[in-house]
């Protein structure tokens, strides 16, 4: 499989190589796939938006952020703040935060947001934490698309 922003030449080798397992594809052997057919019919609206970024010195320092206008939820995460200090700022931060995808909405989109803030060493809590984000919008919305 070979997502949809492309396609074989020849068809016929994939089928030649199914029964082999593995079969490796040189750049010569595909044709693009024209980009105004990539998701054709949906809107911007029914993507899940997906920012994350760390520390590569202190990788327990980290944000990420995922945003579904479908839902019209925000969600953010923040590691290496401790969480007593991040309750503290939890409101004005979950308060920003909708303020400024609303404004940055084409329509008058009312965003609920959540903040959250994990404790460890590495990117591992954060991992789990996304996970169980995408889970939950892919139970709630699964015809949406991520967008990192």
């Amino acid at each position: 499989r070979l997502g949809p922003m492309a396609r074989l030449k020849v068809p016929d080798r994939a089928m030649e190589a199914r029964g082999r397992g593995s079969f490796r594809f040189s750049a010569e052997d595909l044709n693009p796939v024209a980009y105004k057919d990539y998701l054709l019919g949906l809107a911007p609206t029914r993507n899940v938006y997906l920012h994350l970024c760390f520390d590569r010195a202190r990788p327990s320092r980290a944000f990420c952020g995922v945003f579904a206008p479908s839902l019209q939820e925000a969600w953010v995460c923040f590691g290496g703040i401790d969480p007593s200090e991040g309750e503290a700022m939890r409101a004005d931060l979950e308060h920003t935060l909708a303020e400024q995808l609303a404004q940055a909405s084409s329509s008058s989109l009312v965003v609920r947001t959540e903040a959250t803030f994990v404790v460890g060493k590495s990117l591992n809590s954060i991992a789990q934490w996304l996970e169980q984000r995408l889970q939950e919008v892919r139970r709630r919305d699964g015809s949406a698309v991520c967008v990192l």
